[in-house]
């Protein structure tokens, strides 16, 4: 009786055990990625995420048709990120059971268009040599000497030579008309 009762419990031991085991499934999750516009993005890269740290990660890229597929994923909780440059990176939560889930239909959004300026401070790189500036005309005291006055016209002598450094005349024109509220002509 005592091996009779002993049998017993130990098919109802192995059973139970047996039937509370979780099912270990594995099934394919596919899915296609498309723009707002319904067309698709090839080269988006997909990420599926096991949901508890452990498992590894398993990357794929959607194909020219936007299409991802990941075969023999065992059930649980997962999640899959979709990124691709120029568009919103989208999460999915997904729980595979015992069948495989229906293909997924992903569709991502154009990003936000940011723009940055970076400014720096370039206050110790100040250059005041004449020479490194590109509007500067340097005259000494020799060349304006030198310089063939005609009439004792310097500003009509001036314009003269101005028209081989600049030949645009609205330059030139400003820069005379600049240079005689600057300076006081006194004929010697």
């Amino acid at each position: 009786m005592t091996h009779v009762l002993f049998c017993i419990g130990l098919i109802l031991t192995l059973t139970i055990s047996l039937t509370g085991q979780t099912s270990s499934a594995v099934v394919e999750v596919s899915g296609v990625v498309l723009n707002t516009s319904e067309e698709v993005i090839p080269g988006a890269s997909v990420t599926l995420r096991r949901n508890d740290v452990s498992k590894p990660l398993t990357v794929t890229t959607s194909d020219a048709r936007g299409s991802f597929r990941f075969s023999r994923v065992a059930s649980g909780s997962y999640e899959i990120e979709i990124q691709k440059n120029a568009f919103k990176p989208a999460v999915i939560q997904l729980t595979i059971g015992a069948h495989a889930p229906v293909p997924l239909r992903v569709v991502l959004s154009v990003a936000d268009l940011r723009e940055e300026v970076a400014v720096e401070d370039r206050s110790g790189h100040v250059n005041t040599d004449p020479s490194e500036n590109l509007d500067v005309i340097k005259l000494d005291r020799d060349a304006l000497n030198n310089l063939p006055v005609l009439g004792n016209d310097l500003f009509g002598a001036l314009a003269n030579l101005l028209t081989q450094v600049r030949p645009d005349r609205a330059a030139r024109q400003s820069w005379l008309t600049d240079l005689k509220r600057q300076v006081k002509f006194r004929p010697t």
